[in-house]
């Protein structure tokens, strides 16, 4: 407004003027020998999000894109560490990168070349072996400890089952499940809603009041 009166008024402010807010919650769902599932809390005004890889230190590259909470990168090779992180795009540009996250994926040989466990090798995180019939990963370095399911560096993989929602492992004690994991566990299927390891899945409260790790999906 001036001594000639007011002028028109201006048009309002849209959102997508504006650049979204960065991802959230960045975290490993899945893996296995050539994929990697991340799952994130998009970020708000996005379109889209892209995703980010990284390794050896090198800049991280864009891999691909994601219109929901959920990515698979395919191209993934065994027995690599990566780390990602998700940015949130619309029509003004990406926003600040979400935090990041790294994960090695687990050596070659998960189905007809796993190799028996041996005494004399050491084993790196990620390895896998069998013993006694059963599946081990190598939760971290494994040295020359013997796969069991008590609290050390192996982790037994559970076996596929079959089910309406596809197949998904079994649980097992010893495993080391991530939010949003989702086992296999007397003919239902459970998700882990936060990290946890040797806690049966059920939907009982805990005694201070706070809901388990785990909540029934189907």
């Amino acid at each position: 407004m001036n001594e000639r009166g007011s002028s028109e008024p201006s048009e309002p402010a849209h959102a997508d003027t504006l650049l979204p807010d960065k991802p959230t919650e960045l975290v490993v769902g899945l893996k296995g020998e050539s994929f990697v599932g991340l799952i994130f809390k998009p970020g708000d005004g996005a379109v889209t999000h892209a995703i980010y890889r990284s390794q050896h230190g090198e800049p991280a590259t864009k891999i691909g894109e994601a219109k929901v909470s959920t990515y698979y990168d395919r191209t993934a090779e065994p027995g690599q560490q990566y780390t990602y992180a998700v940015r949130a795009v619309n029509a003004v540009g990406q926003s600040e990168p979400s935090s990041e996250i790294t994960v090695r994926t687990y050596a070659a040989g998960l189905t007809d070349q796993l190799l028996a466990w041996d005494r004399a090798t050491s084993y790196p995180e990620g390895d896998l072996v069998s013993r006694a019939g059963h599946t081990w990963v190598a939760g971290r370095d494994a040295g020359r400890q013997v796969p069991n399911v008590e609290r050390g560096p192996w982790m037994e993989a559970g076996e596929f089952v079959d089910g309406r929602l596809g197949p998904h492992r079994a649980w097992t004690s010893s495993w080391l499940y991530r939010f949003g994991d989702i086992v296999s566990y007397k003919d239902a299927l459970w998700q882990a809603q936060k990290s946890t390891q040797h806690e049966v899945p059920s939907q009982h409260q805990s005694r201070d009041g706070h809901h388990g790790a785990w909540r029934q999906v189907g």
